[in-house]
């Protein structure tokens, strides 16, 4: 539940699947599968494109020298050396 909130509702890079349950299983129905593929490979797309573009600018940011994860590992190990 928790990645497929972040992915969907945060990140805006991914579409939820919506289950039904029979008896004890959880079922995905193939019209379910069509539907999510539909709306990542055609409808969303580019929204999907652009999102994961700026996640993955953010994240090489952050680890390059001089970035915030960068400078707390950095501090981590200084301290812890």
């Amino acid at each position: 539940m928790t990645n497929a909130k972040l992915l969907t509702e945060c990140w805006k890079t991914g579409v939820r699947v919506m289950e039904k349950k029979e008896g004890e299983e959880v079922v995905v129905e193939s019209g379910e599968i069509r539907r999510c593929i539909e709306e990542v490979m055609e409808k969303k797309a580019e929204e999907f494109r652009r999102n994961a573009a700026r996640w993955r600018d953010i994240a090489a940011e952050t680890v390059g020298e001089g970035g915030s994860l960068f400078n707390h590992l950095k501090a981590f190990v200084d301290e812890h050396m």
